[in-house]
Protein backbone atom coordinates (compact mmCIF):
# COMPACT_ATOMS: atom_id res chain seq x y z
CA UNK A 1 0.00 0.00 0.00
CA UNK A 2 1.24 3.48 -0.82
CA UNK A 3 2.41 5.73 2.00
CA UNK A 4 1.37 9.35 2.49
CA UNK A 5 4.73 10.30 0.96
CA UNK A 6 4.07 8.13 -2.10
CA UNK A 7 0.68 9.72 -2.72
CA UNK A 8 1.96 13.27 -2.52
CA UNK A 9 4.83 12.37 -4.81
CA UNK A 10 2.24 11.37 -7.40
CA UNK A 11 -1.24 12.72 -6.57
CA UNK A 12 -2.75 11.09 -9.64
CA UNK A 13 -4.66 8.85 -9.55
CA UNK A 14 -6.51 9.96 -6.45
CA UNK A 15 -6.00 7.58 -3.49
CA UNK A 16 -8.72 5.10 -2.62
CA UNK A 17 -10.65 5.80 0.60
CA UNK A 18 -9.31 2.61 2.20
CA UNK A 19 -5.80 3.99 1.83
CA UNK A 20 -6.78 7.20 3.58
CA UNK A 21 -8.59 5.23 6.27
CA UNK A 22 -5.26 3.63 7.24
CA UNK A 23 -3.52 6.98 7.80
CA UNK A 24 -3.74 9.04 10.96
CA UNK A 25 -4.15 12.80 10.81
CA UNK A 26 -0.79 13.19 12.55
CA UNK A 27 0.87 11.00 9.92
CA UNK A 28 -0.46 13.17 7.10
CA UNK A 29 0.57 16.41 8.79
CA UNK A 30 4.04 15.22 9.82
CA UNK A 31 4.76 13.94 6.29
CA UNK A 32 3.93 17.34 4.82
CA UNK A 33 6.00 19.22 7.40
CA UNK A 34 9.00 16.99 6.63
CA UNK A 35 8.45 17.58 2.90
CA UNK A 36 7.37 21.24 2.61
CA UNK A 37 7.31 21.18 -1.21
CA UNK A 38 4.18 18.99 -1.04
CA UNK A 39 2.27 22.10 0.00
CA UNK A 40 4.28 24.54 -2.10
CA UNK A 41 6.40 25.74 0.82
CA UNK A 42 10.16 26.23 1.02
CA UNK A 43 10.60 25.38 4.70
CA UNK A 44 8.95 23.51 7.58
CA UNK A 45 7.68 26.62 9.33
CA UNK A 46 5.83 27.80 6.23
CA UNK A 47 4.47 24.27 5.70
CA UNK A 48 3.08 24.27 9.26
CA UNK A 49 1.46 27.66 8.68
CA UNK A 50 -0.18 26.49 5.46
CA UNK A 51 -1.49 23.32 7.11
CA UNK A 52 -2.92 25.46 9.89
CA UNK A 53 -4.59 27.66 7.27
CA UNK A 54 -6.31 24.57 5.86
CA UNK A 55 -7.38 23.21 9.26
CA UNK A 56 -8.88 26.58 10.27
CA UNK A 57 -10.43 27.39 6.88
CA UNK A 58 -14.17 27.85 6.36
CA UNK A 59 -14.05 24.96 3.92
CA UNK A 60 -12.65 22.50 6.46
CA UNK A 61 -14.29 23.72 9.68
CA UNK A 62 -17.74 24.78 8.45
CA UNK A 63 -18.63 23.58 4.96
CA UNK A 64 -17.29 20.01 5.05
CA UNK A 65 -19.01 19.11 8.38
CA UNK A 66 -22.30 20.49 7.04
CA UNK A 67 -21.92 18.64 3.74
CA UNK A 68 -21.47 15.24 5.37
CA UNK A 69 -25.12 14.63 6.44
CA UNK A 70 -26.33 15.64 2.96
CA UNK A 71 -23.83 13.27 1.36
CA UNK A 72 -25.07 10.50 3.64
CA UNK A 73 -28.71 11.16 2.81
CA UNK A 74 -28.10 11.28 -0.93
CA UNK A 75 -25.98 8.10 -0.88
CA UNK A 76 -28.78 6.28 0.89
CA UNK A 77 -31.19 7.60 -1.74
CA UNK A 78 -28.95 6.26 -4.53
CA UNK A 79 -28.85 2.78 -3.01
CA UNK A 80 -32.61 2.66 -2.37
CA UNK A 81 -33.66 4.07 -5.73
CA UNK A 82 -31.17 2.14 -7.89
CA UNK A 83 -30.79 -1.23 -6.12
CA UNK A 84 -29.62 -3.11 -9.24
CA UNK A 85 -27.53 -0.42 -10.93
CA UNK A 86 -23.78 -0.26 -11.27
CA UNK A 87 -22.90 3.15 -9.76
CA UNK A 88 -20.55 5.56 -11.53
CA UNK A 89 -19.62 8.56 -9.38
CA UNK A 90 -18.27 11.52 -11.34
CA UNK A 91 -14.65 12.13 -10.36
CA UNK A 92 -13.57 15.41 -8.75
CA UNK A 93 -16.94 17.14 -8.20
CA UNK A 94 -18.73 14.13 -6.64
CA UNK A 95 -15.74 12.33 -5.10
CA UNK A 96 -17.04 12.38 -1.48
CA UNK A 97 -19.98 10.20 -2.57
CA UNK A 98 -17.54 7.61 -3.85
CA UNK A 99 -15.61 7.64 -0.57
CA UNK A 100 -18.83 7.31 1.40
CA UNK A 101 -20.11 4.36 -0.63
CA UNK A 102 -16.81 2.46 -0.71
CA UNK A 103 -16.36 2.78 3.07
CA UNK A 104 -19.93 1.81 3.94
CA UNK A 105 -20.36 -0.95 1.34
CA UNK A 106 -17.30 -3.04 2.16
CA UNK A 107 -18.28 -6.75 2.39
CA UNK A 108 -21.35 -5.87 0.31
CA UNK A 109 -21.79 -7.08 -3.30
CA UNK A 110 -22.36 -3.48 -4.41
CA UNK A 111 -18.85 -2.52 -3.34
CA UNK A 112 -17.42 -3.88 -6.59
CA UNK A 113 -20.20 -2.19 -8.54
CA UNK A 114 -19.23 1.31 -7.39
CA UNK A 115 -16.71 3.21 -9.51
CA UNK A 116 -15.10 6.65 -9.58
CA UNK A 117 -15.79 7.68 -13.17
CA UNK A 118 -13.09 9.85 -14.75
CA UNK A 119 -15.50 12.13 -16.51
CA UNK A 120 -15.13 15.79 -17.42
CA UNK A 121 -16.84 17.77 -20.14
CA UNK A 122 -13.58 17.99 -22.10
CA UNK A 123 -12.73 14.29 -21.85
CA UNK A 124 -16.27 13.07 -22.43
CA UNK A 125 -16.68 15.22 -25.54
CA UNK A 126 -13.68 13.39 -26.98
CA UNK A 127 -14.90 9.98 -25.86
CA UNK A 128 -18.44 10.53 -27.13
CA UNK A 129 -17.47 11.73 -30.59
CA UNK A 130 -14.38 9.69 -31.47
CA UNK A 131 -16.35 6.99 -33.24
CA UNK A 132 -15.73 3.31 -32.69
CA UNK A 133 -12.27 3.00 -31.20
CA UNK A 134 -10.56 0.31 -29.13
CA UNK A 135 -9.17 2.92 -26.72
CA UNK A 136 -12.68 4.19 -25.95
CA UNK A 137 -13.92 0.65 -25.36
CA UNK A 138 -11.02 0.03 -22.99
CA UNK A 139 -11.80 3.28 -21.18
CA UNK A 140 -15.43 2.25 -20.72
CA UNK A 141 -14.43 -1.26 -19.65
CA UNK A 142 -12.58 0.22 -16.66
CA UNK A 143 -16.03 0.93 -15.23
CA UNK A 144 -17.67 -2.33 -16.19
CA UNK A 145 -19.19 -0.90 -19.37
CA UNK A 146 -18.80 -3.53 -22.08
CA UNK A 147 -20.82 -4.81 -25.01
CA UNK A 148 -22.14 -7.62 -22.82
CA UNK A 149 -22.85 -5.59 -19.68
CA UNK A 150 -24.84 -2.82 -21.39
CA UNK A 151 -27.27 -5.48 -22.59
CA UNK A 152 -27.68 -7.05 -19.15
CA UNK A 153 -27.06 -4.26 -16.62
CA UNK A 154 -28.08 -0.69 -15.88
CA UNK A 155 -25.70 2.10 -14.92
CA UNK A 156 -26.20 5.25 -12.87
CA UNK A 157 -23.92 8.21 -13.59
CA UNK A 158 -24.12 10.46 -10.53
CA UNK A 159 -22.80 14.03 -10.64
CA UNK A 160 -23.27 17.28 -8.75
CA UNK A 161 -25.07 19.09 -11.58
CA UNK A 162 -26.40 20.92 -13.34
CA UNK A 163 -27.46 19.65 -16.77
CA UNK A 164 -26.22 16.05 -16.81
CA UNK A 165 -23.97 16.65 -19.81
CA UNK A 166 -21.30 14.15 -18.73
CA UNK A 167 -23.94 11.46 -18.38
CA UNK A 168 -25.40 12.38 -21.76
CA UNK A 169 -21.94 12.10 -23.33
CA UNK A 170 -21.59 8.67 -21.74
CA UNK A 171 -24.90 7.68 -23.30
CA UNK A 172 -23.61 8.78 -26.70
CA UNK A 173 -20.41 6.79 -26.21
CA UNK A 174 -22.40 3.65 -25.34
CA UNK A 175 -24.57 4.16 -28.41
CA UNK A 176 -21.53 4.64 -30.66
CA UNK A 177 -19.39 1.82 -29.32
CA UNK A 178 -22.04 -0.87 -28.74
CA UNK A 179 -25.07 0.14 -30.84
CA UNK A 180 -27.23 0.17 -27.71
CA UNK A 181 -29.51 3.15 -26.95
CA UNK A 182 -27.65 5.09 -24.25
CA UNK A 183 -30.83 6.12 -22.46
CA UNK A 184 -31.69 2.46 -21.95
CA UNK A 185 -28.33 1.63 -20.36
CA UNK A 186 -27.44 4.79 -18.42
CA UNK A 187 -29.52 6.76 -15.92
CA UNK A 188 -28.26 10.17 -14.80
CA UNK A 189 -28.59 11.42 -11.22
CA UNK A 190 -27.75 14.92 -9.99
CA UNK A 191 -27.41 16.74 -6.68
CA UNK A 192 -28.95 19.88 -8.21
CA UNK A 193 -30.38 20.90 -11.56
CA UNK A 194 -30.63 23.96 -13.76
CA UNK A 195 -34.20 25.33 -13.86
CA UNK A 196 -33.72 27.36 -17.03
CA UNK A 197 -32.41 24.75 -19.50
CA UNK A 198 -33.16 21.23 -20.68
CA UNK A 199 -31.66 18.78 -18.17
CA UNK A 200 -30.64 15.24 -19.11
CA UNK A 201 -30.61 13.88 -15.56
CA UNK A 202 -32.82 13.82 -12.49
CA UNK A 203 -32.27 15.55 -9.20
CA UNK A 204 -32.40 12.62 -6.80
CA UNK A 205 -33.81 14.34 -3.74
CA UNK A 206 -34.52 17.86 -2.56
CA UNK A 207 -33.23 18.54 0.92
CA UNK A 208 -34.71 21.14 3.27
CA UNK A 209 -32.31 24.07 3.19
CA UNK A 210 -33.44 27.62 3.94
CA UNK A 211 -31.53 30.71 2.83
CA UNK A 212 -30.62 31.45 6.45
CA UNK A 213 -29.17 27.97 6.95
CA UNK A 214 -27.41 28.13 3.61
CA UNK A 215 -25.58 31.34 4.50
CA UNK A 216 -24.40 29.99 7.86
CA UNK A 217 -23.48 26.50 6.64
CA UNK A 218 -21.83 27.40 3.35
CA UNK A 219 -20.29 30.89 3.74
CA UNK A 220 -17.54 30.41 1.14
CA UNK A 221 -19.94 28.91 -1.37
CA UNK A 222 -22.48 31.68 -1.03
CA UNK A 223 -19.95 34.34 -2.04
CA UNK A 224 -20.23 33.01 -5.61
CA UNK A 225 -23.57 31.17 -5.51
CA UNK A 226 -25.93 33.72 -3.99
CA UNK A 227 -26.57 35.66 -7.20
CA UNK A 228 -27.48 32.46 -9.08
CA UNK A 229 -29.90 30.82 -6.63
CA UNK A 230 -33.03 31.60 -8.68
CA UNK A 231 -31.70 29.75 -11.71
CA UNK A 232 -31.17 26.41 -9.97
CA UNK A 233 -33.00 23.96 -7.72
CA UNK A 234 -32.90 24.14 -3.93
CA UNK A 235 -29.86 21.86 -3.65
CA UNK A 236 -27.74 24.30 -5.64
CA UNK A 237 -25.56 25.49 -2.70
CA UNK A 238 -24.78 21.89 -1.75
CA UNK A 239 -23.69 21.08 -5.29
CA UNK A 240 -21.53 24.20 -5.50
CA UNK A 241 -19.93 23.50 -2.11
CA UNK A 242 -18.99 20.04 -3.39
CA UNK A 243 -17.56 21.50 -6.58
CA UNK A 244 -15.41 23.94 -4.62
CA UNK A 245 -13.70 21.35 -2.41
CA UNK A 246 -9.92 21.05 -2.92
CA UNK A 247 -8.71 18.47 -5.47
CA UNK A 248 -5.66 16.28 -5.85
CA UNK A 249 -5.31 17.09 -9.55
CA UNK A 250 -6.76 19.07 -12.42
CA UNK A 251 -9.58 18.04 -14.78
CA UNK A 252 -9.37 14.96 -16.95
CA UNK A 253 -8.46 16.03 -20.46
CA UNK A 254 -8.11 12.91 -22.63
CA UNK A 255 -7.47 9.17 -22.72
CA UNK A 256 -4.35 7.44 -23.99
CA UNK A 257 -4.19 4.53 -26.45
CA UNK A 258 -4.90 2.03 -23.67
CA UNK A 259 -8.00 3.89 -22.49
CA UNK A 260 -6.31 5.29 -19.39
CA UNK A 261 -7.73 8.71 -18.41
CA UNK A 262 -5.24 11.57 -18.24
CA UNK A 263 -5.58 14.47 -15.82
CA UNK A 264 -3.82 17.80 -16.11
CA UNK A 265 -1.78 17.24 -12.94
CA UNK A 266 -0.27 14.09 -14.40
CA UNK A 267 1.80 15.81 -17.06
CA UNK A 268 1.66 19.59 -16.71
CA UNK A 269 2.74 22.01 -14.01
CA UNK A 270 -0.20 22.98 -11.81
CA UNK A 271 -0.23 25.85 -9.34
CA UNK A 272 -1.30 24.85 -5.85
CA UNK A 273 -4.16 26.99 -4.54
CA UNK A 274 -2.93 28.06 -1.11
CA UNK A 275 -6.18 29.71 0.00
CA UNK A 276 -8.85 27.03 -0.37
CA UNK A 277 -11.52 29.51 0.79
CA UNK A 278 -10.87 31.80 -2.15
CA UNK A 279 -12.90 31.21 -5.28
CA UNK A 280 -14.01 33.26 -8.23
CA UNK A 281 -16.80 31.13 -9.68
CA UNK A 282 -19.07 28.18 -8.98
CA UNK A 283 -16.90 26.02 -11.24
CA UNK A 284 -13.48 27.00 -9.87
CA UNK A 285 -10.88 24.22 -9.79
CA UNK A 286 -9.12 24.42 -6.42
CA UNK A 287 -6.05 22.19 -6.61
CA UNK A 288 -4.26 21.49 -3.34
CA UNK A 289 -3.35 17.81 -2.76
CA UNK A 290 -2.68 18.32 0.97
CA UNK A 291 -6.04 20.01 1.53
CA UNK A 292 -7.68 17.33 -0.63
CA UNK A 293 -6.26 14.57 1.55
CA UNK A 294 -7.27 16.31 4.78
CA UNK A 295 -10.83 16.72 3.49
CA UNK A 296 -10.91 13.14 2.22
CA UNK A 297 -9.69 11.94 5.63
CA UNK A 298 -12.54 13.80 7.31
CA UNK A 299 -15.09 12.26 4.95
CA UNK A 300 -13.66 8.76 5.38
CA UNK A 301 -13.57 9.01 9.19
CA UNK A 302 -17.18 10.22 9.28
CA UNK A 303 -18.48 7.30 7.24
CA UNK A 304 -16.29 4.79 9.05
CA UNK A 305 -17.97 5.85 12.27
CA UNK A 306 -21.44 6.06 10.70
CA UNK A 307 -21.30 2.80 8.73
CA UNK A 308 -23.83 0.78 10.74
CA UNK A 309 -26.22 3.71 11.02
CA UNK A 310 -25.84 4.39 7.30
CA UNK A 311 -26.66 0.81 6.28
CA UNK A 312 -29.68 0.75 8.58
CA UNK A 313 -31.15 3.58 6.51
CA UNK A 314 -30.81 1.82 3.17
Amino acid sequence: MNTVFDIFQKPFPRPEPEQIQAFSLDEIISTVIQNPHFIGAEDKITAEERIDDILTSKTYTIEVPHLLPYIEELCQTILRRYPQHRILIAARDAEPFYDALKITLRDNPRYEQTHLFAGSSVLMDKVAFKGKMEAVKQFLARYGITEESVKAEHFLLFDTGFLGTIGESLRKAVQTQFDIPGERAVDIGLVARDKTSYVHGKELKQVPLSIRKTVSRFPKTMTVAASNLRYYSRNFPIAVALQLLPRYHGPFVNIDDSGTPLASYSYTAVTINQDIDRTGSINASIINPVAAMLVQKRVVDYFTERREHFLAGV
